[in-house]
């Protein structure tokens, strides 16, 4: 069971992971983050220093993606009492979607995630690099757009579902639903843009346009959007939705548990045959306290918030996944992994008002389809 969120008719979840095997970005840079810590802890050139976080680049194949963010948000939350604004040590790197160097995956390409901690003089003292294999978690990282199929191969789940990875980013596609988008042969679950002029103003879709098999909209510096989902499958979803790599449920949000402790919602729910429209990044559930959405600005991200990041790269990327939800006691029928043991950025705008309910919800632990939406920077 996990626990949601639910804006409207829209829900936001957690889930767990059952594949033993699959390296997911959030376990594996909690990995890199240790092995910089124990870095830190033990080698006489930065023993009892501190460190100043800096840039996670694109780099090669994943240059298209404006991931970095988000990776240099999980390493600053787990390396928070190391970490300094201002260093003599620096910790950086890149991430690049590369061909693995997994012995039993001599055909899978995975992300490598590559951090740097270097001197005041730029000198590199350290480097560490990690592996990811999740293909959900590549999907997302390099804002891919796909869907699950069927396996009918005798390759294994993970094998088919890491070449049906490399053909998406090798030779894009997506499939117009009227002004919104969907995964070829997906199009039950869509994702679309609307336009405003102003932060509580009226809303225009925004029609994509296909460059070289990638959409693209549209969005001037100043305007605002608000992110349709769409769920015309006959189960319901729960969708994760992100902003240049930074969940949209959860990167501003200061909603906490009994313990004092951030609540993570992993995702909307999204009713079978209903669109929920997302106006903002979610900065409380709590319904006495105002302004609980920040809206989406293309500007800086997270305008209006304490924690507010400035946006990075000239192509922005909103990236929304969707998997089957249902009540608890109910039978998920999607979903599962076969073989489980194996030119501007968006900010946060002015405030908006939402009714929010919290609500418990299975989700299935497989992404069904991965809807993926660029804008150019101005």
């Amino acid at each position: 069971m996990r626990f949601l969120l639910i804006i409207a008719t829209l829900t936001i979840c957690t889930w767990t992971n059952s594949a033993a095997a699959r390296q997911t970005l959030e376990s594996r840079v909690l990995s890199l983050a240790e092995d910089v810590r124990e870095v830190m802890e033990s080698d006489p050139r930065v023993m009892g220093q501190s460190l100043a976080l800096g840039q996670f680049d694109g780099e090669g194949d994943a240059s298209n993606s404006n991931f970095g963010l988000q990776i240099a948000s999980q390493l600053q939350a787990a390396l928070s009492s190391l970490l300094v604004e201002k260093s003599n040590f620096t910790l950086a790197g890149s991430y690049h979607y590369l061909q693995s160097e997994d012995v039993a995956s001599p055909h899978s390409k995975v992300l490598v995630i590559t951090a740097q901690i270097k001197d005041a003089r730029g000198r590199e003292v350290k480097a560490i690099s990690i592996e990811i294999n999740d293909v959900d978690s590549i999907y997302q990282a390099l804002g891919l757009t796909g869907s699950a199929t069927p396996n009918t191969t005798t390759a294994t789940e993970a094998d088919f579902r890491n070449q049906a990875a490399q053909r998406d980013h090798e030779k894009p596609t997506f499939e117009a639903v009227s002004t919104r988008i969907a995964a070829q042969n997906a199009p039950q679950w869509a994702v679309g843009i609307l336009r405003k002029p102003s932060f509580d103003g009226p809303t225009s879709p925004i029609t994509p346009q296909n460059v070289n098999g990638l959409a693209y909209t549209t969005i001037e510096v100043n305007e605002y959007y608000e992110i349709e989902l769409v769920n015309n499958d006959s189960s319901d979803a729960v969708a994760t939705v992100t902003v240049d790599g930074l969940d949209v449920a959860n990167t501003f949000c200061v909603d906490k548990d009994l313990n004092g402790k951030l609540i993570r919602w992993p995702g909307y729910y999204v009713p079978s045959g209903k669109t929920v429209t997302i106006r903002g990044w979610l900065h409380t559930v709590d319904q006495t306290i105002g302004d609980n959405i920040f809206s989406f600005r293309v500007n800086k991200l997270g305008q209006g918030a304490a924690t507010a990041l400035k946006t990075r790269g000239k192509v922005g990327v909103i990236t929304v996944q969707f998997r089957e939800a249902c009540e608890p006691g109910q039978k998920l029928r999607k979903g599962r992994v076969k073989g489980a043991t194996e030119k501007g950025e968006t900010a946060k705008g002015e405030g908006l008002q939402e009714k929010l309910e919290a609500k418990p919800i299975q989700i299935g632990n497989q992404v069904l389809s991965t809807v993926s939406i660029r804008y150019n920077r101005p």
